[in-house]
Formats: structure tokens, sequence, C-alpha cells
């Protein structure tokens, strides 16, 4: 269930993504719904230029991107103007992503997987990249 708030560091990460081109890639953890979800964090544009995502790119610049960025410019310029919810909203945009879920890694290998996730709906937060495998003390006997 979406709550009305928002994580200001998760916000943060996902209106930076890949604002720096030496800003390396950095890799996020997250819960969501029951969920575990990691990845690369993009930039939203980034986003809708994967391959995956391409179908959707003019869509998403002609009724998000662009009438959000007009009705920004309307409130910066002083006027008063009501942001409509649905484009307030804030998402965080990951490549590479895998999630795990009753104990089953996905996506299958070898097939990309890019995602977006409302930020209000995430309830925990790691900054490193999760890996399934063998406990640490386990690798190197």
């Amino acid at each position: 269930m979406s709550r009305n708030d928002t994580n200001l560091l998760i916000k943060a990460i996902s209106e930076n993504a890949h604002r720096n081109e030496d800003y390396p890639d950095f890799y996020v953890t997250v819960g969501v719904g029951g969920s575990v979800i990691t990845g690369t964090a993009i930039s939203e544009e980034e986003f809708f230029e994967l391959e995956e995502n391409s179908l959707w790119k003019e869509f998403f610049y002609s009724h998000i991107k662009e009438p959000r960025e007009e009705i920004i410019k309307k409130l910066d310029d002083g006027e008063e103007i009501k942001f409509p919810d649905s484009l307030k909203e804030h998402f965080l945009y990951l490549k590479d992503a895998k999630y795990i879920q009753n104990s089953k890694l996905f996506p299958a290998a070898g097939r990309p997987l890019s995602i977006q996730i409302r930020v209000s709906d995430i309830s925990t937060l790691s900054l490193v990249e999760f890996c399934q495998g063998k406990p640490a003390d386990e690798q190197n006997p």
C-alpha cells in the first residue's frame, strides 16, 4: 500500500542518478511489497532510452516529462497552478534489476530487466547490490 510521504534519501538517489558522467554506477537494494529488488540506479530519461522501454519513450516525453516541466516553469514564474497528482509521484528507476519473491530470483538468466518503483512504496533500502550465493565464510574455506 502506498503512503503519501517519501523517503528523502531515495528521492535524492532517483533524482540524481547519472546526472554527472563522472559519478559511477551505483547499486541499490530495496524492499517493496514483500519483494527484495536490486539493480543499478538510473535516471528517468535513461530508463526510457533502454531498448526494452523504448516503445514508451514518446509517450513518456509527451504525456509526463514535458507537461511536468511546463507546470514547473509556470510555478517558477510565480503562477498559482495545481500540480496534478499524476505528475507528483517520485520513482526510482533500476536497470539490470533482479528481484526475489518466494525464495526465487527473477528474471531468468540472460534477460535484462529494468523496473520503475514508486518511492513511497519502498519500505527498506540498502546501498549495495544483493548477491545470491554462499555466505562469505563459506566461500574461502
